[in-house]
């Protein structure tokens, strides 16, 4: 779409509601209040146990974010939220979204049938595709980051935490009002946000909210002469709110959206010896460029975090559309809700695997995921002063899966290369189901005292079939079971019709490989799961809360889907239908929350361990030349973690966080009886040891408006990108991220009748530093960076009305 079509169409819808009743929105506060003359903290509340509650009063690690707060520090997509939540990772994956992490529990995704680790919620509803994670923010009301299992009220895929995103909702009776929110930045970025409520009679409203975001590439490829890696999101979300009876309330919701961005790009680091690629280099680093190393084409990549060089275009789309209905019956005493919700994404990505100018390898997948879901839950109504509070639900997930994913590598005669090809392309129909209760029940047996027991059972299943078909020419690893067949097509001859940028299709498979080249493998397994909670908190007075929590979580399990392109090995395939069995964890917790000084100071502190068994981890395997999935057997992690709020003057807000992890593998071998892929002790992925967010913001009155400076910090030390990342392996170079500071800060200045104009100039990363964020193997002899971004800035003016 052309962007100033976009910016204008988006801009007019806004304005449609009411393009004559500006008035004051909301002060856009670090806690909802920019006021200069603010001194003290605001209450936050939050639905965190599933009902309404103070922050403070929460006996759980929470960090939340209002609507106000969001725009303050400038965040518009869920990644961003890891630079104000202590031990939150959020970070680019090697192939299907992002890998979310909490407290040293990381999501390892690299096919879009994994389970999360880290679940994510809009509006109460669960997403469970991993393409799902990371997702653009748009009038967005509160995001709460629960830390630790919170499988009684939220299910499997919470063993980390799990993230509340609510959107805002239209309320009944409120008028009409809105706003737009247009900004411009550097590399040709245009954002444009709108959102309006209308009443719709007595007793309905409704609320309508678009978002655009695009933005040229932020690499430059030499390889094929352009930039690369833009950005172009579009969104819709239409909600509506109805009250038939006094107690009786209905909400619906529908959304779309699209994401049309240039997809992966990598840049390498060298795993081989210049003067012999087919041997090993050492020593290995981390950082494309900065050692000696290449990959087994002789490639050096270079140190320039803005140059990739990938030999082919990488291309992504994906579309989301679905909808929920959520209806709650007030009987009084309790609350029955019911929550209907439908999901479906199409995801099509095309990659460059090594990231050189040889076009050596190509990723293509291709998935359409439809989920569904429908939860019944009754919960006690009498107040949050009562002496019980209690909740029980059941809960019911469907997904289907129908998915292709095609590995192409290429001919070479470059000196070390394989001298052959090979296409492979798998294909699966998958039905994942799940059927669970859960219940808890929390109790004030004393003055300030409150005991909390709840706890899940799920039953989940995974089924269907696999096939792959397959091409390999003479001499592709010699170790490679399969037989090749006279006159199978190769990479290059189907590579004519399928040239860069063009998707490989489900066709290609069906007109290019003869019957015969094919092998099928059904696969079904189910487990039964169960954890849940046990707590007491003690609150001594309405300025602090002690509180200890016992708790089990458990993910759920799955099967690998990448070496499932090669089901023609007997082994391989056996272990393919053996599945992944689901992780679980063990959380102990104690933790503080104090409002000090006159309610000027507020300190949040909590310590934990968490005992890890099977965890899921994807590593290395050189003997197929494929990443598995694998179950890591123990891992321990303690940790500790700090959130501090201080209004120390007039005007000035201090924001801190602070997060330790003591994070190792207990007992992990991924490959039975080779010693080299024992990676016990070495330091969980993705783990820094420790990590810091500060924010600092002073406000002014300046004459009838209010000029705000802010400014803030994300510090991390050093973590692992891969399990072995203690000494030089087979299976994975030593490769860790290089500690890091990022630094943002915005200017704000509210101005015009009632505050109705807000303009804010805003930069992002602005020391430039440069990273990867991800760096695992390939085949190829090298590391696999995906960058963090660069240096943003720019602009924005946001006009609102009632």
């Amino acid at each position: 779409m052309n962007k100033n079509t976009t910016l204008l169409s988006c801009v007019a819808i806004a304005l449609l509601v009411d393009p004559s009743s500006f008035a004051k929105a909301q002060s856009a506060g670090v806690t909802d209040s920019n006021s200069g003359s603010d001194t003290g903290l605001t209450e936050v509340v939050v639905t965190a146990q599933r009902r309404e509650q103070r922050l403070q009063d929460v006996p759980i690690a929470v960090t939340a974010f209002s609507a106000g707060s969001l725009r303050a520090v400038g965040l518009n997509n869920s990644d961003q939220l890891a630079a104000f939540t202590p031990n939150l990772t959020w970070n680019q994956s090697g192939s299907v979204g992002s890998n979310v992490g909490l407290r040293g529990i990381v999501d390892s995704n690299i096919t879009t049938n994994q389970v999360a680790s880290v679940g994510i919620l809009v509006d109460e509803v669960g997403l469970n595709s991993p393409v799902l994670n990371t997702i653009p923010l748009f009038d967005i009301d509160r995001i709460e980051v629960l830390r630790g299992p919170q499988v009684t009220l939220y299910g499997r895929s919470t063993t980390a935490g799990a993230i509340n995103i609510n959107t805002v909702r239209p309320v009944i009776g409120s008028g009409t009002s809105g706003y737009v929110d247009v900004g411009y930045g550097n590399l040709g970025a245009i954002n444009v946000e709108a959102a309006g409520t209308t009443q719709l009679g007595s007793r309905a409203a409704l609320r309508v909210a678009v978002l655009s975001q695009e933005r040229d590439g932020i690499y430059f490829n030499p390889t094929l002469n352009r930039r690369v890696a833009e950005r172009d999101r579009q969104g819709v979300r239409a909600s509506v709110a109805i009250e038939p009876t006094d107690d009786l309330t209905v909400f619906a919701n529908f959304q779309y959206g699209q994401d049309r961005g240039g997809g992966l790009y990598f840049k390498s680091s060298g795993q081989r010896n210049p003067t012999n690629p087919a041997q090993s280099c050492a020593p290995l680093n981390s950082t494309p460029g900065d050692g000696i190393c290449v990959n087994d084409a002789g490639l050096k990549d270079s140190s320039d975090f803005g140059l990739v060089y990938a030999g082919e275009l990488s291309v992504q789309d994906i579309d989301v559309v679905g909808g929920l209905l959520n209806v709650s019956y007030d009987f009084g005493s309790t609350k029955l809700t019911s929550i209907t919700s439908h999901l479906e994404n199409d995801f099509r990505l095309k990659y460059d695997v090594d990231g050189g100018p040889l076009n050596r390898g190509v990723i293509n997948n291709d998935t359409l995921t439809g989920q569904f879901s429908q939860e019944l839950r009754l919960a006690s109504d009498d107040g949050a002063d009562a002496a019980i509070n209690w909740i029980a639900g059941l809960y019911y997930f469907r997904e289907r899966q129908d998915g292709l994913y095609i590995l192409a590598i290429r001919d070479n005669a470059v000196a070390g290369s394989p001298p052959g090809s090979q296409l492979r392309s798998f294909m699966w129909d998958q039905e994942n189901e799940i059927r669970s209760g859960y219940a808890q029940v929390d109790w004030r047996f004393a003055p300030g005292w409150e005991l909390s027991l709840g706890g899940r059972y799920s039953d989940e299943s995974k089924s269907g079939v696999g096939t792959t078909r397959w091409s390999v020419n003479p001499g592709f690893f010699a170790t490679n079971p399969d037989v090749p067949v006279a006159g199978a097509p190769t990479w290059n001859a189907i590579r004519a019709n399928y040239p860069p940028g063009v998707f490989f299709t489900r066709e290609l498979i069906e007109t290019n490989f003869p019957a015969n080249l094919r092998a099928e493998s059904p696969f079904d397994r189910s487990w039964k799961n169960s954890g849940g909670k046990l707590g007491i908190s003690w609150k001594r007075d309405e300025n602090s809360l002690l509180y200890a929590n016992y708790s089990k979580g458990f993910k759920g399990g799955t099967f690998n889907l990448l070496p499932a392109v090669r089901l023609t090995n007997p082994a391989t395939a056996a272990a393919f239908r053996a599945g992944v069995r689901p992780e679980k964890v063990t959380t102990y917790e104690v933790g503080g929350k104090f409002d000090l000084a006159d309610r000027t100071l507020r300190l949040n502190v909590a310590l934990f361990r968490n005992d890890y068994s099977d965890q899921q981890q994807t590593v290395f395997d050189a003997g197929s030349s494929a990443l598995v999935l694998a179950n890591a057997a123990s891992a321990t992690i303690d940790g500790a973690e700090l959130e501090l709020e201080w209004r120390p003057v007039r005007g000035m807000l201090l924001q801190a966080g602070i997060g330790y992890l003591d994070a190792a593998y207990g007992n992990f071998i991924a490959t039975p009886g080779n010693p080299l892929a024992d990676f016990s002790g070495q330091q969980v992925i993705q783990s820094s040891k420790f990590n810091a967010n500060v924010l600092v913001r002073q406000s002014w009155d300046v004459g009838d408006g209010l000029f705000s400076v802010q400014g803030s910090m994300k510090r991390f030390t050093s973590f692992a990108y891969v399990a072995e990342n203690s000494s030089v392996g087979q299976y994975s170079p030593v490769v860790r991220a290089p500690a890091s500071s990022l630094f943002d800060a915005r200017l704000v200045y509210e101005f015009g009748s009632s505050g109705k104009y807000e303009l804010s100039l805003w930069g992002k990363n602005l020391g430039d530093e440069r990273f990867c964020t991800t760096n695992g193997s390939t085949p190829f002899g090298s590391g696999q960076c995906g960058p963090n971004e660069p240096r943003t800035y720019g602009a924005s003016l946001r006009l609102s009305f009632e």
